[in-house]
């Protein structure tokens, strides 16, 4: 079987809670670049491709991405399902992985770990979960991707790529978890999404110096945990995005219901944990 994988990252500057966030300068380099080199360090990815919009004011995204070596394809705006199936198209993917430029401290040890397991158990989808938010993957087949482009009608389902496939009952479905029962995506928030988001990278970015741009997720949750006050700041961000992901996750009129829990795979993995969390030895899928 094929195994090219490519990581399309999709990047906007037109984002209404923080306007033009990926180009931000964060430690130096603006954060798509941040996710760029990140993404290109995950092993088994064979090509890093971004998909940005085809619009004249969001044109220094792909400037940017280009100036790094990067192939860049540009689409709808909110269509982004299309621009996925375009950038595999180009790429001649034979499985994709989705990243968001809004995720600066992505750490490719992690996604290298979910590849492998990807791979190894052949599910539809693959994805990181519970881990904090902006430590964020996904992976599927070529086939699939195919499949909700021809498929998804619901605009909700065109904007987020993969709300569609989660209300498949019948799709084989992986997550890769922490190695807690603890929701590290309730207590961390490493993403860019608003002011308070970029406030706690920056000063993350200000206080590790060049460590930044290879931090693992166990480096930012150490600091983090040294500095509550610092990791208070953009809780209130945390709980607003999750009241906004409980709307974006409802079915709409005439989608199938969502897949039963028990119809996702769960692997638990101690990787990626600070030293300070109860941390067991990778499992078997349980």
């Amino acid at each position: 079987m094929a195994d090219r994988l490519v990581c399309i990252i999709q990047a906007r500057l037109n984002s209404s809670r923080l306007p033009g966030k990926v180009l931000k300068p964060l430690g130096g380099q603006p954060v798509l670049a941040h996710v760029i080199n990140r993404c290109r360090a995950i092993g088994g990815v064979q090509s890093v491709v971004v998909a940005a919009v085809d619009a004249e004011d969001e044109r220094p995204v792909a400037e940017l991405a280009q100036s790094l070596g990067v192939p860049v394809v540009r689409g709808s705006e909110h269509d982004v399902l299309t621009r996925y199936h375009m950038a595999a198209e180009a790429q001649e993917a034979d499985h994709v992985m989705r990243v968001t430029a809004d995720c600066p401290v992505l750490d490719p040890a992690l996604v290298t770990e979910l590849v492998a397991h990807y791979h190894h158990r052949r599910p539809d989808h693959a994805c990181l979960a519970h881990w904090p938010h902006g430590i964020n993957a996904e992976i599927f087949p070529r086939a699939l991707l195919d499949t909700m482009h021809a498929t998804a009608t619901a605009p909700g389902d065109r904007e987020h790529v993969t709300l569609w496939v989660t209300r498949q009952a019948d799709r084989r479905r992986l997550a890769l978890c922490p190695a807690t029962e603890a929701r590290l995506d309730h207590a961390y928030r490493l993403t860019l999404d608003y002011e308070e988001d970029y406030r706690v990278l920056s000063r993350l970015a200000s206080l590790m110096g060049p460590s930044f741009t290879t931090a693992t997720c166990a480096e930012f949750m150490a600091m983090l945990d040294a500095d509550p006050a610092l990791k208070a700041i953009n809780q209130a961000a945390g709980e607003d995005w999750r009241a906004r992901d409980r709307v974006i996750r409802q079915a709409p009129d005439g989608a199938a219901p969502a897949a039963r829990a028990q119809a996702v795979e769960v692997v638990r993995t101690a990787t990626g944990l600070p030293r300070s969390t109860p941390a067991g030895p990778l499992s078997a899928a349980r």
